[in-house]
């Protein structure tokens, strides 16, 4: 073989092994680059799916407390950022403020001429939450024990009346408990109640309700623990079904003040319940009490 063909084959391997390394190169460099920019796009989605998670769970009660102050309550955990309030068509206020979790916050100092008693709080997430003074009387009652009261002879029929046909007796009317707590009595100057409780021929009593939240996690149970008078009846259900006793059973059966009782709320830490109270009293002597404690719940907002 003469030496200029040798020489040739050494040339077309050196330019061969050329050309795979820049094509090896740019193979490497392109899925670098894919790869890279794959990363960026799985991120970004993950990133843009956690925010859109965190704006669906964003909840803000928005209160007027006069004309040129709100208060803004988070009941959520996590931090909500407010960046702008608008009354109508003006812009009250702008920035960035968090509200806390499970806390409030009060925007003072607005200019009381560009509003018109209704407020709309713009967050960083982009939702928009809403109050005004005519609701703010709904959303009081909802953060209350709502208390029809009711009246009716004492006659055997009635007497062996169940808890939940309580309201088919005659309605007196309505009123509200603020406290989680009901602690109450009434004595001869109990006007209203005490002209049908006075009287030995008359059963008087209520149907409370409540919707609550739960405020432990599932390890520990919310409890609701009671105390009444000696004359006076009285019995639960949560979420319209009787609840489990610790102690005995009373399904649709009044229990009195002899029974060492109580209730067990199970459930996740903020599931939502409804609790409703049946209380009456056949007596006319001595002070009616019903004082009920509740522990580990929470009015819901």
């Amino acid at each position: 073989m003469s030496t200029g063909s040798t020489r040739k084959k050494g040339v077309s391997t050196v330019v061969g092994m050329t050309i795979f390394v820049l094509i090896f190169a740019l193979v490497a460099s392109y899925s670098f680059v894919w790869t890279s920019e794959l990363n960026k796009y799985v991120e970004n989605v993950r990133v843009d799916m956690r925010e859109e998670q965190l704006r669906a769970h964003e909840v803000l009660v928005v209160t007027p407390i006069n004309e040129t102050a709100i208060s803004v309550q988070n009941p959520t955990s996590e931090v909500v950022v407010v960046t702008q309030i608008w009354s109508g068509h003006d812009l009250l206020w702008t920035g960035q403020r968090g509200v806390p979790p499970f806390s409030s916050v009060t925007f003072p100092s607005f200019d009381w001429s560009k509003t018109d008693g209704s407020f709309r709080v713009v967050t960083l997430r982009g939702n928009i939450f809403s109050g005004s003074y005519a609701d703010m009387m709904e959303r009081i009652q909802k953060r209350t024990w709502t208390v029809s009261w009711y009246w009716n002879t004492t006659s055997q029929e009635n007497e062996g009346i169940p808890p939940t046909q309580l309201n088919q007796s005659t309605l007196i009317g309505t009123s509200y408990f603020y406290d989680l707590r009901i602690d109450w009595e009434w004595t001869d100057d109990a006007a209203v109640i005490s002209n049908y409780y006075y009287n030995s021929t008359n059963v008087i009593g209520f149907i409370a309700r409540a919707v609550l939240v739960k405020t432990t996690d599932a390890t520990q149970d919310a409890t609701i623990r009671f105390l009444i008078d000696g004359n006076s009846l009285v019995n639960f259900q949560i979420n319209g079904s009787y609840p489990a006793w610790v102690g005995e059973s009373f399904n649709d059966k009044w229990i009195d003040s002899t029974k060492d009782v109580y209730i067990v709320i199970p459930g996740d830490k903020y599931s939502v319940h409804e609790v409703t109270v049946f209380f009456k009293t056949v007596g006319y002597e001595g002070p009616v009490y019903l004082r009920l404690n509740i522990a580990n719940a929470a009015f819901y907002p």
